[in-house]
């Protein structure tokens, strides 16, 4: 593989010195016509709306001060972010997450992580696509979610500091600093920030276990405490080089790391039939984890005429790597208090991810207003995953040789996509196919007690998408679309490692290596009144639908991703973009969702109905030209999920601004989950012979203090635009 990679590289470049060949003059005119001073005030709305995805603008809330990238997505319309860190969109689980339009080919705990190395100060605005086109991947059934970061254009030096302090039950701290120098012919960019948390988590946990006539045979009650610590770390470096004026080169380098530890004392009781305590555990366990990441991208686009032809080239090469070692000390007392034994496990936990991609596309107008766009991508991913248990008995480490595996994974996809548009009159008409051709490779390592054993799978999947506008009026101010596509989700790599992880002395979770990819068909019909209103109704087809399912067995849980079945979600939203006052502005959105589950579990059958509502809403006023405030709040009522049954939640959050130095810098103060209502809580059903309910209390609640600063030659031309020359002013207004 790394030898094709390089091949098509060096055919990348040939690209790059031929197209780059032609330089043009610069044409710039100086214009000596004098006018008199125009002061312009323009600010990004919170929420656009465009034909294919809505575009949310970090900046423009003060609540998005001093949290990072996953918490301002939690804010997003029609995003839900779990306490795991797992992201849904629109009801729909399985949602794509790209950074500057590239996959972080991460999920779970691993996506949470990275995502919160990334402060809001870096960020730009987040595009949501439900139903993507063509030119996107088709992974992510619940469709694509870009987060851009801030690139800066003006000539000159320019960049911006940020800093901010919080507290929750512990103090936590964020800084980034953006530097951008462009000279016409070279652009230089970088980024970098920090944050350090210390937050705190309290699990109630109760199960209950019965008998085949549902008598209790014994209850388990536990209390924990999860106090992780985190330092995240993250670095871009790019040069963009301009060729010619259509011509450009790119380079970045990226990078990030998070190392952290955990204590988490745990007591557990247990109950015998009568409810009377049985034992006692009590565990301290405690955790050291560091996870990196880094990258290369070179980057080659060219406009080889005035036709409106574009073709661009991308190469990436991207590792991850991840270790995690726990301790596990069980201490057991009998029902008078005695102690009966001690137990200790100890785990090590590395991880390795290997990512090669390289793609093209390219974009050729037609006659009119239509274009074609065409495109190809082949990538090789190969994972290698280690689980070291070791039992301590009297000092002395043993081999768990029950655990202990070795885990490696390969996976090639190439594919290739068309994608037809046309605008004529008052409709408007795409349709694209996508064909992904997929080879994987799994291989668990065998030990003294357990054999190895390997899988492979080829499969080849064509995804058609189709869009359909028609204007109700000839000015476009109401219009109606409809959107049709097909999409898969991929089982992530971590989910397809059979590894036993230890979460405590009865509670486990594994991988699935049999796990299969799900597929979605989806239908969208909105309604769109200017761009201030919209109402869609959707619906949503799974097949071999992929969950968590949980088992239990000899008294200790099992969670185990797995294809469930089928799922089908159906529903409506509605998003409004409101303006009461000149000096407010503001976005609600809602939705009303029913889903539907129904597959075999381990210890039975699962058919299960839910319908339930969501309501967002970010409020913006300006107080003054240097003061603002903004409000946000979201509710969620109680739903079904698979296995789990979720109780209601809320969230309040507040901010306030105030500009100083010249409009150059803010200060910012923030309160999030004002009530704390943001807690998440629920049952766990169809277990065979068991029964769960938990509550999760996290420090949702926070107090923010945030500084940040833009300086440069940027700040110095919008005071030479107050002068007046026209040339200036022009400038002006087309930023």
């Amino acid at each position: 593989m790394n030898t094709k990679f390089m091949a098509v590289l060096a055919i990348w470049i040939c690209f790059a010195l031929i197209f780059g060949s032609a330089n043009a003059q610069d044409t710039t005119k100086k214009d000596t016509v004098k006018l008199k001073e125009i002061k312009i005030m323009g600010k990004k709305p919170m929420i656009q709306h465009k034909i294919d995805r809505t575009v949310v603008n970090v900046g423009a809330m003060v609540s998005n001060t001093g949290v990072n990238a996953l918490e301002v997505l939690e804010k997003s319309p029609g995003v839900i972010v779990d306490q795991n860190g797992n992201i849904s969109f629109m009801g729909k689980s399985g949602v794509t997450i790209l950074i500057d339009s590239k996959p972080t080919y991460l999920s779970g705990d691993n996506l949470a992580s990275y995502l919160k190395s990334i402060s809001a100060a870096q960020l730009e605005e987040i595009e949501l696509m439900s139903n993507p086109p063509a030119k996107y991947e088709a992974n992510g059934t619940a469709g694509v979610i870009n987060i851009k970061t801030k690139k800066e254009k003006t000539p000159g030096l320019n960049g911006t500091l940020t800093s901010s302090l919080g507290k929750t039950g512990y103090w936590r701290n964020t800084e980034s600093l953006s530097l951008n120098y462009f000279t016409g012919k070279v652009n230089v960019f970088a980024n970098l920030g920090y944050s350090f948390s210390k937050t705190n988590k309290t699990l109630n946990l109760r199960r209950n276990y019965f008998d085949n006539d549902g008598t209790v045979l014994n209850s388990y009650q536990q209390l924990a405490y999860f106090r992780p610590v985190t330092n995240n770390g993250n670095g871009k470096l790019g040069l963009d080089y301009y060729l010619s004026p259509k011509t450009t080169f790119g380079m970045v380098l990226s990078g990030s790391l998070s190392p952290g530890h955990y204590s988490s004392p745990v007591n557990t009781a247990l109950y015998n039939p009568f409810g009377a305590l049985d034992s006692n555990i009590i565990a301290d366990n405690t955790a050291t984890s560091r996870f990196n990441n880094a990258g290369i991208n070179l980057s080659f686009s060219t406009i080889p005429d005035s036709t409106g032809r574009l073709l661009t080239i991308d190469a990436d090469h991207i590792t991850y790597n991840a270790r995690n070692n726990q301790a596990f000390m069980n201490s057991i007392f009998l029902r008078d208090g005695s102690l009966k034994n001690k137990e200790t496990t100890l785990t090590n936990l590395p991880a390795k991810i290997q990512i090669y991609s390289l793609k093209s596309d390219y974009t050729h107008l037609l006659s009119g207003k239509t274009k074609l766009e065409t495109g190809a991508k082949t990538s090789y991913v190969n994972t290698d995953n280690l689980a070291n248990y070791f039992n301590v008995v009297d000092g002395i480490n043993a081999v768990d040789y029950d655990k202990t595996n070795r885990f490696r994974y390969k996976e090639q996809i190439n594919a290739g996509y068309l994608n037809f548009s046309k605008e004529m009159n008052r409709f408007a008409f795409q349709a694209g196919l996508r064909l992904e051709h997929t080879r994987v490779k799994g291989l668990q390592s065998g030990n003294l007690i357990n054999p190895d054993s390997a899988f492979n799978q080829t499969y080849l999947n064509l995804f058609p998408t189709a869009y359909l506008s028609y204007k109700l009026d000839s000015a476009g101010i109401n219009s109606l679309n409809f959107s049709f596509g097909r999409r898969i989700d991929r089982p992530y790599y971590k989910d397809l490692n059979p590894f036993i992880y230890l979460i405590d002395k009865y509670t486990y979770s594994s991988g699935n290596p049999l796990l299969r990819p799900q597929t979605t068909t989806n239908y969208e019909l909105s309604w769109r009144h200017k761009g201030f209103f919209s109402a869609t109704a959707f619906y949503n087809h799974y097949q071999d639908f992929q969950t968590e399912t949980l088992n239990q067995l000899n008294g200790i849980f099992i969670s185990t991703p797995a294809n469930l079945g089928k799922k089908i979600t159906k529903g409506v939203n509605a998003n409004a973009v409101i303006r009461p006052a000149p000096w407010w502005d503001g976005n609600i959105y809602s939705e009303v969702v029913n889903l539907k589950f129904s597959g075999q579990l381990i210890g039975g059958y699962l058919h299960t109905s839910t319908t339930y509502f969501y309501l967002e809403s970010g409020q913006q006023f300006k107080l003054s030209d240097t003061w603002g405030a903004d409000l946000s709040a979201f509710y969620i009522s109680g739903r079904t999920v698979g296995q789990f049954e979720l109780d209601s939640k809320s969230q309040i959050s507040v901010g306030l601004q105030k500009k100083i130095l010249q409009n150059n810098a803010s200060l910012k103060l923030a309160v999030s989950d004002l009530f704390r209502r943001n807690i998440s809580s629920g049952s766990i059903t169809n277990v065979s012979g068991a029964a769960a309910e938990y509550r999760n209390d996290f420090d949702t609640r926070m107090v923010t203090a945030g500084f940040s600063y833009n300086f440069g030659s940027k700040n110095k031309q919008e005071k030479k635009k107050n002068g007046g020359s026209a040339q200036s002013e022009q400038n002006r207004i087309k930023n």
